[in-house]
């Protein structure tokens, strides 16, 4: 979690016992903890700032710059590539990049962001950004030393995610189940109807008068 009294990545068993460990040093700029590799050994995390990039953190070493102009990263579940969002021509997609070696791949043809794996690995999830409703789309994974992905299709987009799914960028605030058959979003408690109203005083001179005779007939009676 980002331990914003140390400015730092920090973590604590789940359990609640033990004490907190900061796993970065003190830094100015936000980091946003994201995705543990499979083996717990490494963590993925965007450093946010003028540049906003994803750094890895292995165990017993210094962070390393792993994406630049980059965010929402996440590893695949046999722990061999990440999935993040970057601008492609200006506009976000999502790649996949090995952890370990060369190779890069735009996984969204078109506007996307956000990447999430099915727990076998076999699919991989994103928003599509630039289409109406921002559906869920979906592309196929295939399993083998080379990353090999199918064209998306849309999973579902009847939701309103619009209204929430990119509301904490660059922060991803949704997931898949590991069986990719349940959906979590974050969605923000907002009434757009309160949110554009406005409330009109009228008299409040008066009631401000009101308000220091009460104050001084208060300090007078003390």
């Amino acid at each position: 979690f980002n331990d914003s009294r140390e400015s730092s990545i920090a973590m604590k068993a789940a359990d609640g016992s033990g004490a907190i460990e900061a796993i970065t040093p003190s830094d100015p700029t936000p980091l946003l903890p994201e995705s543990w590799s499979p083996d717990g050994r490494m963590l993925a995390y965007t450093r946010l700032g003028p540049s906003t990039d994803v750094y890895l953190l292995e165990t017993g070493t210094e962070a390393r710059l792993f994406e630049q102009d980059a965010s929402g990263p996440v590893f695949s579940p046999d722990g061999r590539w990440i999935a993040y969002s970057q601008p492609a021509s200006g506009n976000s997609s999502v790649f996949v990049r090995p952890v370990h070696g060369e190779g890069k791949w735009q996984v969204s043809p078109d506007v996307g962001g956000y990447p999430r794996w099915r727990g076998d690995g076999r699919e991989l999830y994103y928003i599509a950004l630039r289409e109406s409703g921002r559906p869920v789309m979906v592309v196929d994974v295939e399993p083998g030393e080379a990353f090999r992905a199918g064209p998306p299709r849309q999973l579902f987009g009847d939701l309103p995610i619009h209204r929430f799914v990119t509301s904490t960028a660059p922060m991803v605030n949704w997931d898949a189940s590991p069986a990719g058959d349940t959906f979590a979003f974050v969605e923000l408690d907002r009434d757009e109807a309160e949110a554009a109203r406005i409330e009109v005083a009228v008299g409040w001179a008066r009631h401000l008068e009101t308000a220091g005779d009460a104050a001084s007939g208060g300090a007078e009676s003390r």
